[in-house]
């Protein structure tokens, strides 16, 4: 078991964000708030603070990272958890927002997408002696709207 360094008691929090409803009907996801329930649901039961967002855009996502990332004191165990499409772009990875609308190729998915290894990186420089752990529940494909064939297969 862990156990953290510091003198101050350890948060137990956790950050769920979902997002089932994309534009194109292809790509939704029709389990995805039921998955966040669910899932809220059992972490509250072994202590967990959470903060759960569905179905946002880029920059309510950005924004409920960033006020998360801000709660975090060193020593703390972070959790993390995203449900949804997420895309690879020249070896960087970014999560797909809900409303998905403005993408139509890959050269939209770093404008109009959260970039995960960036906000990884917000929780790992707030927590860097203790536990942070990071789930995707990323679904195998993404279309996109120009050419479907270019969603492909994404891997982590």
């Amino acid at each position: 078991m862990a156990y953290s360094t510091g003198k101050q008691q350890f948060q137990k929090i956790a950050l769920i964000l979902s997002n089932g409803d994309y534009s194109r009907p292809d790509d939704q996801l029709q389990n995805a708030g039921a998955n966040a329930a669910s899932f809220s649901n059992a972490l509250k039961q072994i202590g967990f603070q959470v903060t759960t967002v569905c179905n946002k855009g880029k920059h309510d996502m950005n924004t409920a990272i960033i006020d998360f990332a801000n709660t975090i004191r060193d020593g703390d165990l972070v959790l993390f958890y995203f449900f949804g499409h997420c895309y690879r772009v020249k070896d960087k990875h970014y999560l797909i927002p809900a409303s998905d609308n403005m993408i139509e190729e890959k050269t939209d998915v770093a404008d109009f997408s959260v970039d995960l290894e960036r906000n990884l990186e917000r929780f790992v420089a707030k927590n860097a002696s203790f536990v942070n752990i990071f789930i995707l529940d990323s679904c195998g494909t993404y279309s996109l709207q120009r050419n479907a064939t270019l969603g492909g297969k994404y891997h982590l």
